[in-house]
């Protein structure tokens, strides 16, 4: 029996249609992501959402601040898909600010929203650096990460559930198989449960990554159960 979890989750459906079209095959080829989060405001979310109604994975709203109120961003979610979102985040992770999280933590509580994530990047500052332009922002993220340890206890405060933190903020889009080689050891004897954030574009080594069949096998060995959203406790 696996004792940690890792889920898996896309960021920024409805945004892009390269974007959304790596997500679907992702979803539909592979066999670790089974949660995405969509932006219903965002340029393609019109497009995507027929596919995200029928889909199996859980999901959740990509909340985007400095546009409509986050109220409005769930009914525009249930308008979407019938349903109000799985979980919640927030564009960029910046509910690590005290002001924006208590705004979005109010918008799930009132919106019937469960899950919230925890964007405490967990090894971010362990892993190799993923390309040199994001030096300037790997050297603040270890503390925007102690900012943002005020999520889980605020969310937990107002019945809701998240997992223990997460990885891949730094490694947007670039999560391939060596990275995530890298990764699963960082994480034994870790938290329970982990959220890997990805942006599997259809031309790019993360969608690759997440459609290899080794990569099922890896968690296994690695003794990591893979889970959506819902599953999270």
């Amino acid at each position: 029996m696996f004792e940690r979890q890792v889920c898996f989750c896309a960021d920024d459906v409805g945004m892009d249609d390269a974007l959304d079209d790596g997500v679907r095959a992702s979803v539909e080829q592979g066999v670790v992501l089974r949660s995405v989060s969509f932006a219903p405001r965002g340029g393609s979310a019109s497009r995507i959402a027929g596919w995200l109604r029928r889909t199996n994975a859980a999901v959740g709203l990509h909340a985007i601040y400095g546009g409509a109120p986050l109220p409005e961003q769930v009914r525009a979610f249930q308008d979407h898909l019938g349903a109000p979102p799985a979980f919640i985040n927030s564009h960029k992770h910046l509910h690590i600010l005290p002001a924006l999280r208590d705004r979005l933590i109010e918008a799930a509580v009132s919106g019937g929203v469960r899950a919230i994530r925890n964007p405490v990047d967990l090894v971010a500052h362990r892993l190799a650096a993923p390309w040199w332009p994001l030096r300037p922002r790997m050297l603040a993220w270890p503390l925007a990460s102690q900012v943002a340890r005020g999520v889980a206890p605020k969310a937990r405060a107002r019945g809701l559930v998240c997992p223990d933190g997460m990885v891949g903020g730094l490694h947007m889009g670039r999560l391939s198989m060596g990275v995530l080689d890298e990764l699963w050891p960082l994480l034994r004897g870790g938290p329970s449960c982990v959220e890997v954030v990805v942006h599997p574009r259809w031309r790019s080594a993360e969608r690759v990554a997440l459609t290899a069949p080794l990569l099922a096998a890896t968690l296994a060995h690695e003794g990591l159960a893979h889970i959506d959203y819902r599953a999270v406790t």
